[in-house]
């Protein structure tokens, strides 16, 4: 089963969302899991997990919100390349 994390914020911001998701995301690969990450969050590819970065969400807020049509095509990819999506938090990616 491949399951999609879809979390606003992510390594290498460290924060208990964060540190929650990559911890989860090991804990499920190594159970059998085949695990991809998606997050808003620029930076590095860190954690050891299979990793979708879409920095033109990154922030939330009414200016990220005018910048879905720029990261859609991506996103819907990414939807669809998973079984099961897991959302962290409620904001504009999740």
């Amino acid at each position: 089963m491949k399951i999609g994390m879809l979390v606003d914020t992510y390594l290498p911001l460290v924060g208990g969302a964060e540190v929650h998701v990559v911890e989860l995301g090991r804990a499920l690969s190594n159970q059998g899991c085949e695990v991809a990450i998606c997050t808003a969050m620029p930076g590095r590819d860190e954690g050891g997990l299979p990793l979708l970065r879409l920095p033109q969400l990154k922030d939330g807020g009414w200016r990220a919100f005018l910048r879905i049509p720029l990261a859609l095509p991506a996103l819907l990819r990414y939807l669809r390349s998973v079984d099961v999506v897991h959302c962290h938090y409620s904001f504009l990616l999740a």
